[in-house]
């Protein structure tokens, strides 16, 4: 069982208490109050989390608490404290634990206060202390008398002044070597307390002063009145001077500047000032009459700015050099640089505060992850301009557009192209999928090209693989172009001259000229040599056709070939002679002069080789020989014999040949034209009767009764093809028309439907349609009993007649219901007409038939 003394169970009057004046043992439990004897008991319940639980009382220490926690008494101290009337477990109690604190009353016959308790207020006006009395603390009182030793630990105030005895009036006071207080002169050693205003005389080692005042480490000046002071705001430490106030300063007057420190929430400053310039808070000012550096709390430094903006802001009243960084080893850099991220270093010119041209990394520039170097011109409409020496004019300009000009300023592209231009008038450009080089011209905004200077113009172009090459005479500055293309290099490698459309590696034209004029030439010669041969065409005489070819000497025609096949050696001599020598064969024509009569000699080649013979005459005949074989023979008459010598039935072309080693007649057409003739029937008249002829440009022959080509039924691999456009014929005997296709039947209106499916045949003029339509919505004007757009209008019958009739094979929700479907083709129409039974004995009824959704396949066959 714990005793608890308890201070407030004592409550006697104010200042009645002294040493004296209760008397051991003499208060007695029955002269307590009951709330002294009976415990105060707190219940509490732990949650697992709590520590801290509010007692009723105030204990006077943890040990005046009994703790039980589920019936186990706790340790004071280790397993809880107490502050005040707080309960502090150093270990939260568990969930749903019961905590009794018991703090017992005071039991006994005696009572002793608790340490500390008994205030002032409940001693005497006069207390005697005799023996050693220790006080530790304070004391104070206006009139206290001491006897014995008194021994003071803590701090004594007197109010009044002491009087002491052992003293000498008027003397010094210092300490004896018992600690004792005795009266000394101002001279000799000891602790002295001087005067109000003493007078040192004589030489004091510096050791040997000291001023209780001070503090050590301080520096010492003179203070108010003159006084020794010292500041913690200025101590030297034997090494450093330390100003420790918010703002120390180095002032001078204002007239001729002055240095401050100055160190405030912004940071740490310094000042230095000319005249007459006024202090501002958070700056590092360096100013001299109007010029000032400032170094501002975040870190901004300004050279001749007083408000720098950036890390380091300059700025100059006067136009030059405002910076220079200049390295006193081999070179000196200047960087611009980032310490993370990806966007790099960057310059940026700007003018009267707006960014203009940047340098740098493009990262930086374009605000990506490139590393590449960029330079940009923020201002719309701006080039960029390199400028060398000290030369006023651009050597190299690239537009806004995108253009660049090398010693010239690009001209006004248009702002499909992107352009190199150089000098004066040589260019480079492209537009996408279209490579140029062009001389003194450009195209413009306007979708023209435009002469650059007054002089004439050319220009290369090359796309999907054709080389192009124009040209124009000279024009005026400014004016539009009108080029012309002289040459073009085809992606075959085919090249054309004077013409844009190329037949072989070499196609040349010019200007047809008069009838007969040699045009369209070509020259061979050598380096040096004052002849050259050419090789022309020649005009025809009533076309513009070319009719031939001529080759000459210089101006001298040597050989002409014409539209006939006919070859001219030295026609202008008046002798026709043309001498081959392959492998010794021979072959010459000359003109015997006289008579109409030609003689031609026989082309001899080798032992069995080939040979031409004629008959000399007027009635020649033409042999042709193939290893002393007669393999073909032309008559007098004109009568050609193929592979026979005997003309057959008195005809013209007689052609034999053995089925058994070759395939006959072989008949081919080279030119890419449609509708040739290859084989053409004609009247004595001389009036196309019939012709076989190919059909377009497509595999197909077709046989026509008529001079037009695209006539007739066509024969290919695939079968007979018709004309698209049918050719009637009034024989009853003749096919001539035959067609396959398909169609979407349609009951009219805007109805929808799910299915519109149709085939139709045509054969000569009979119709065979088949379809299935199903709708899904009957909506305008539809109709309800009949299909409105057959591929082909019906034949106009007389009296009445049907065109064609046809079948139902299949129906489903129909409008009404129905056991049987009929269908007919109405005269002169593109009608299906449907009707139906509606029983096994009532007749065919036209009404409404079709309805949403319903389904129906039908064929049917007519006349056209």
């Amino acid at each position: 069982m714990y005793r608890q003394y308890v201070q407030s169970g004592i409550a006697p009057g104010a200042n009645t208490v002294t040493t004296s004046a209760i008397a051991a043992n003499t208060i007695q439990s029955w002269q307590l109050s009951s709330s002294l004897l009976n415990p105060t008991v707190n219940s509490f319940t732990g949650d697992g989390t709590t520590t801290s639980f509010t007692l009723s009382l105030p204990p006077a220490s943890a040990n005046t608490v009994v703790v039980t926690v589920n019936g186990i008494t706790q340790s004071p101290v280790t397993n809880y404290s107490t502050n005040n009337t707080s309960l502090v477990f150093t270990s939260a109690p568990a969930n749903a634990s019961v905590i009794r604190a018991v703090q017992q009353a005071m039991i006994g016959t005696s009572i002793v206060p608790i340490d500390g308790s008994v205030t002032t207020s409940k001693l005497g006006s006069s207390l005697t202390l005799s023996g050693n009395t220790s006080f530790s603390g304070a004391i104070s009182g206006t009139s206290a008398t001491l006897s014995g030793t008194l021994g003071v630990t803590g701090v004594t105030t007197l109010t009044a002044q002491p009087i002491l005895s052992s003293l000498t009036a008027s003397s010094a006071v210092a300490t004896d070597a018992s600690k004792g207080l005795v009266s000394v002169t101002n001279t000799g050693s000891g602790n002295n307390v001087l005067s109000a205003s003493p007078t040192l005389t004589g030489t004091v080692a510096a050791a040997s002063l000291s001023l209780s005042s001070l503090t050590s480490g301080r520096v010492t000046y003179a203070g108010a009145s003159g006084l020794l002071s010292d500041s913690a705001n200025l101590t030297f430490d034997g090494t450093n001077l330390i100003l420790g106030a918010a703002n120390p300063s180095f002032q001078g007057s204002s007239s001729t500047g002055s240095a401050s420190l100055l160190n405030n929430s912004g940071g740490a400053f310094v000042k230095v000032y000319g005249g007459s310039h006024a202090t501002r808070a958070n700056y590092t000012d360096f100013i001299n009459a109007s010029s000032t550096s400032t170094f501002t709390s975040a870190g901004y430094l300004g050279i001749g700015q007083s408000n720098p903006a950036y890390s380091l802001d300059l700025s100059s009243t006067t136009n030059g050099i405002i910076a220079r960084f200049k390295s006193t080893s081999n070179y000196g850099q200047v960087v611009a640089d980032n310490t993370s991220g990806t966007g790099g270093g960057l310059f940026i010119a700007s003018q009267n505060g707006v960014a203009s041209s940047y340098f740098g990394v493009e990262g930086a520039v374009q605000g990506n992850t490139s590393t590449d170097t960029a330079i940009y011109n923020n201002l719309a409409g701006s080039s960029i301009k390199l400028f060398t020496n000290s030369s006023a004019t651009a050597k190299l300009i690239l537009d806004s557009s995108g253009n660049l000009g090398l010693g010239v300023t690009p001209s006004a592209w248009n702002s499909a192209f992107r352009a190199l231009e150089i000098k004066n008038s040589a260019g480079f450009l492209c537009d996408g999928d279209t490579a140029f080089v062009v001389n003194n011209c450009y195209f413009n905004t306007s979708n023209a090209w435009i002469y650059k200077a007054t002089d004439f113009a050319t220009r290369y172009q090359q796309q999907f693989g054709t080389n192009k090459w124009f040209i124009a005479p000279s024009g005026t500055a400014g004016n539009a172009i009108t080029f012309t293309q002289a040459m073009t290099l085809d992606a075959g490698g085919q090249l054309s001259v004077g013409t844009t459309s190329a037949f072989a590696r070499l196609t040349t034209s010019q200007s047809p000229g008069s009838a007969g004029q040699v045009n369209g030439q070509i020259a061979m010669t050598h380096a040096g040599a004052s002849t050259a041969y050419f090789i022309s065409t020649i005009r025809g005489a009533a076309t513009n056709e070319p009719e031939g070819l001529t080759f000459k000497e210089n101006a001298t025609e040597r050989m002409r070939i014409d539209s006939s096949g006919n070859l001219s050696v030295n026609n202008s001599a008046g002798t026709q002679y043309v001498q081959l020598q392959p492998e010794g064969s021979i072959r010459s024509i000359h003109s015997s002069g006289g008579g109409g009569d030609s003689i031609f000699s026989a082309i001899t080649g080798i032992s069995n080789g080939y040979q031409i013979s004629v008959t000399v005459g007027n009635a020649q005949t033409y042999k042709w020989h193939n290893g002393g074989t007669q393999s073909m023979t032309l008559t007098s008459s004109g009568n050609l014999l193929l592979g026979t010598t005997t003309q057959r039935n008195a005809a013209k072309f007689t052609f034999e040949y053995n089925g058994s080693t070759n395939n006959g007649l072989a008949i081919m057409e080279t030119a890419t034209a449609s509708g040739t003739e290859f084989i053409t029937f004609m009247n004595p008249a001389g009036t196309n009767i019939a012709n076989i002829s190919r059909v377009g440009v497509s595999d197909a022959v077709s046989y026509n009764t008529t001079a037009s080509n695209t006539t007739g039924a066509q024969l290919n691999a695939s079968g007979v093809r018709f004309p698209a456009t049918q050719v009637a014929s009034a024989n009853v005997n003749t096919l001539d028309d035959y067609e396959e296709g398909t169609w979407s039947p349609s009951i009219g209106g805007s109805t929808t439907y799910t299915a519109q499916d149709g085939y139709y045949t045509k054969c000569g003029n009979v119709v065979t349609v088949t379809g299935r339509m199903q709708v899904n919505l009957l909506s305008g004007n539809a109709n309800t009993y009949q299909i409105t757009n057959l591929p082909f209008t019906s034949k106009n019958t007389s009296n009445g007649s049907k065109a064609g009739g046809g079948s139902v094979g299949y129906w489903s929700s129909t409008a009404i219901n129905v056991i049987s479907l009929q269908t007919y083709v109405e005269t002169n129409t593109i009608n299906l007409v449907f009707q139906y039974l509606a029983s096994a004995s009532s007749a065919a009824l036209t009404a409404t038939i079709f309805g949403n959704s319903t389904d129906i396949y039908f064929t049917a066959t007519y006349l056209t």
